[in-house]
């Protein structure tokens, strides 16, 4: 393996921001060394520079934002300038370590009591933290002196030899490079993090921790541990503060907030996520507040608008440059500079398992593993053994279990009761990075790459397990972390070359094509040396030829003694791989053989299409004549993309009015898609191509509360019904365009067609079974009088019974005149139900026709079984 000459223009501009930092730094130092008030900016931008180096680990590389982290910049002061000295007898310099290691003590303590929460409730504890440590400090006379502050007794001697020794601005100047020397150590424990394993794991739950825990991560810890960095770099650089003004005064609260906030606009501005951006950032907000107008600096001049300008400022970054000054610039230069290209050597090894597969023993037995929802049975007593060396599918209908089964394997999702053997061990109630460690691998059925680390990195955090370094070694680098390093490295190209993608190491993930988002995915799996694989719907959303390369990839997984589970709604791949089916159905193994025997079990195909020896409703008569008039719903060529994959390609149909149109295929062809394209929903506007004609008016850029006042309304998916909102609240929203009067008269008449919502009126919708939520879903689009209803899986995870009661609502709204647009996965019951009928496959109706003649026709039961 050897770099390419094109990488030096690359490296050049790597380094390009620490010579730029060097040089000014000199500059600086030099020509501002007489003059004391820019000597104090000076070293002002440096210490802050230390700070937000830290936060940016926090903020830019793992994605927790903290609104009290300047609270340790305080206590950092204290404890390395003043504590250390007057109540330990050590010498000054030693403030300096002994602070960062407090402070990152501190940090650790914080990140232990908050780590387990996310998001907006992550930060709001840390702005708590940040209230209570100014609280504390301000209620103790002894040892902070209140808001009056401490005074440093035993300051530096920065009186350097080297220094001019007639410069009364000596000690200041030491004190500079001082500073620039922390700031040079800080960036380059910062820069040994970010390119270990442990910078890559905090980059990976930046994105997606679940996909982070499921390669070995143990996310809390390192969470814990990247808090408590960041912590001691802030102490690190209250210490540089406290020395420079020799006094030590604790904020009150809101102060604290301030300054927090402060920072985190310095790493923003500069670039979250670039080791740049914290000196960008400190350097150009410090120097620049601080410069000398004349009379008065920017911050003077500013006064009391100051928290204005910032709050514009960081609107505008927002807007114009989210990534930041560095990373905008790093953009601009990628689009002209040459790629980086890595060469990977010949001969490189496929993947292999840990143990030598033992062909008469299972390399997993699951026995009576049972997983409940709330009431909702997701698993019940399921058992099968998965052979060592095979491909093992799992198949099922949707909300049949499936996904869940493979999160319970995993470890992310915990079961109720049952055993999960695996290699000698039990892995029933061990964390997900545990049972990753143990060797079981997976991939996700929408797939979850890190799209903003390189392709190379995706893997190289795939092999989390297989590396030891640990968190100090990391940050000091020493000969044998590089020397694994290289060997993560070099595996992690081989397994690149394996699945066809060593040509694409160092580009972004995300800028992968859907397919070779899948088989990275597989790589970064493969890259810990599983025993067995879970493959969740590795085949969806990709085009015939693109699942032919899968198939391959696969049987060479399984030939390098991989064993493989599959979850794949693609029959072809199924019956084509699979040594032996498992079905699932409403939680429960209902049938498992050979492909060939599951594809001919009629409890299967009924799981599948319904029963197809009876119709649970009668069809609505009397309505041939509907085709003679314009369309209802003209769709043509309908595309939709998301992101990389395509979910629809020319799909086109028409439905009358008064008709009930069913739309069926196997999961994965794009029935949900084809609805949420048509009813306007935000997340697909901007990747909808083609016409989509309501009424003779051309919808398909409307918004979804357009298109709902024009008379379509939308059951999706789910039932989707608003948890803590009574049913009558949810009902009063479904006509939250309409008339009060109005709405009244068609609650009564919701009440009327589903009693037992009348019976449960003031209760929370949450607190509903899911048949019951169905028919409040139903309802509630009925409240809006529409003239068109898309019906999105109505009988998704209900018993059969409620299944029967859900059609008998659906021919009873077809007898009244509603054209409904029906997307099922029981096909038997919804042709019986509809006129005419679509077939979707991979995102293209492959056959329509009147519902009857499809009933009867071969090619629906191929299209979800295969064959």
């Amino acid at each position: 393996m050897r770099l390419d000459r094109r990488n030096v223009a690359a490296g050049a501009l790597r380094a390009a921001p620490l010579v730029v930092f060097l040089v000014v730094v000199l500059w600086f130092g030099q020509s501002q060394a007489t003059d004391r008030y820019w000597m104090m900016l000076g070293i002002q931008a440096l210490w802050m520079t230390v700070a937000v180096i830290g936060l940016n680990l926090l903020i830019g590389y793992t994605g927790l934002l903290s609104l009290g982290h300047y609270a340790f910049f305080l206590y950092g002061g204290f404890m390395g300038a003043i504590w250390v000295v007057e109540g330990w007898g050590l010498s000054p310099w030693l403030g300096f370590p002994l602070a960062f290691v407090l402070g990152a003590a501190m940090g650790a303590v914080l990140a232990l009591t908050c780590c387990h929460l996310r998001g907006f409730y992550l930060t709001v504890v840390t702005l708590a933290f940040g209230l209570i440590a100014s609280a504390v400090a301000l209620l103790f006379e002894e040892p902070f002196n209140g808001l009056s502050g401490r005074g440093v007794r035993q300051p530096l001697d920065t009186s350097f030899g080297f220094l001019d020794a007639a410069n009364p601005n000596r000690p200041f100047v030491g004190l500079y490079w001082l500073g620039a020397a922390l700031v040079l150590l800080s960036l380059y424990l910062a820069w040994n993090l970010v390119r270990s394993r442990w910078g890559r794991a905090y980059q990976a739950i930046r994105e997606s921790e679940l996909a982070a825990r499921t390669c070995g991560v143990p996310t809390y810890g390192y969470k814990v541990s990247v808090f408590a960095l960041s912590a001691g770099f802030e102490a690190l650089a209250g210490v540089l503060a406290a020395q420079t003004n020799l006094t030590v005064t604790m904020a009150d609260g809101t102060a604290v907030i301030g300054q927090s906030f402060r920072q985190v606009i310095y790493a923003f501005f500069g670039g979250l996520g670039t080791l740049a951006g914290p000196v960008v950032g400190s350097f150009t907000f410090t120097l620049g507040l601080g410069a000398d107008l004349g009379e008065q600096s920017l911050t003077e001049l500013l006064g009391r608008w100051e928290t204005l300008f910032f709050g514009l400022l960081i609107i505008l970054i927002a807007v114009l440059a989210p990534a930041g000054v560095v990373g905008t610039v790093k953009g601009l230069l990628g689009r002209w500079l040459p790629r980086p290209v890595l060469e990977a050597s010949a001969g490189a090894e496929g993947p292999h398992p840990r143990r030598t597969p033992d062909s008469a023993a299972p390399v997993m037995r699951i026995t009576g593993v049972t997983k409940t929802f709330g009431g909702l049975a997701a698993l019940s007593d399921v058992s099968f053994e998965i052979a060592a060396g095979s491909v093992h599918a799992l198949i099922g209908p949707n909300g049949s279990g499936k996904s869940t089964l493979a999160s319970v394997l995993t470890g992310v999702t915990p079961s109720d009761s049952g055993t999960i053997a695996f290699a000698g061990g039990e892995l029933a109630g061990r964390s997900a990075s545990a049972c990753a460690r143990l060797g079981v691998a997976r991939t996700f059925q929408t797939c979850q790459i890190w799209r903003r680390m390189s392709v190379l990195e995706n893997v190289m955090v795939g092999a989390h397990t297989q590396t030891r370094t640990g968190l100090l070694r990391a940050l000091l680098l020493p000969v044998w972390v590089r020397r694994e390093e290289r060997v993560t490295r070099r595996r992690s190209l081989e397994l690149l070359a394996f699945v066809g993608l060593d040509g694409r190491a160092l580009d972004s993930a995300g800028a992968l094509p859907f397919a070779d988002q899948r088989r990275l995915e597989i790589a970064r799996a493969l890259a810990a040396d599983p025993d067995l694989l879970i493959l969740d719907e590795p085949a969806a959303g990709m085009h015939p030829g693109e699942v032919n390369e899968l198939k391959e990839l696969i049987e060479r997984v399984r030939d390098a003694g991989i064993t493989v589970l599959l979850i794949e709604h693609h029959m072809e791949v199924v019956m084509d791989l699979s040594d032996r089916v498992t079905v699932l159905n409403y939680g429960e193994r209902i049938a498992e053989g050979t492909p060939a025997e599951v594809a001919a079990d009629p409890v299967v195909v009924e799981a599948y299409l319904g029963a197809a020896d009876r119709e649970p409703v009668s069809r609505v008569v009397g309505r041939s004549g509907v085709q003679n008039r314009p369309p209802l719903l003209e769709v043509r060529n309908l595309q939709v993309q998301y992101g990389a994959a395509t979910a629809l390609s020319g799909v086109s149909f028409d439905v009358y009015e008064g008709e009930v149109v069913a739309l069926i295929g196997a999961n994965g062809a794009g029935k949900t898609t084809t609805l949420k394209a048509v009813s306007g929903v935000s997340e697909l506007l901007k990747s909808v191509r083609g016409e989509v004609s309501f009424a003779g008016k051309r919808i398909e850029r409307w918004p979804a509360y357009r298109i709902v006042r024009a008379g379509m309304a939308h059951v999706p998916e789910g039932r989707r019904v608003f948890p803590d909102s009574t049913v009558e609240e949810n009902l009063r929203l479904g006509g939250y365009r309409r008339d009060p009067g109005e709405v009244a008269t068609s609650i009564s008449q919701a009440y009327e067609r589903f009693p037992v919502l009348a019976d449960r009126r003031d209760q929370d919708a949450g607190l509903l079974s899911g048949g019951e939520q169905q028919m409040l879903a139903i309802a509630r689009a009925l409240i809006s009088r529409p003239r068109f209803l898309l019906l999105d899986e109505p009988s998704l995870g209900l018993a059969p019974t409620v299944v029967d009661q859900v059609f008998e609502t659906v021919r009873s709204l077809a007898g009244e005149g509603v054209t409904i647009l029906l997307v099922e996965q029981l096909a038997h019951q919804a042709l019986a139900l509809a006129d005419r009928g679509y077939i979707l496959e991979t995102g293209a109706i492959v056959i329509g026709g009147p519902a009857t003649e499809l009933a009867a026709d071969p090619v629906i039961q191929s299209t979800y079984l295969g064959g």
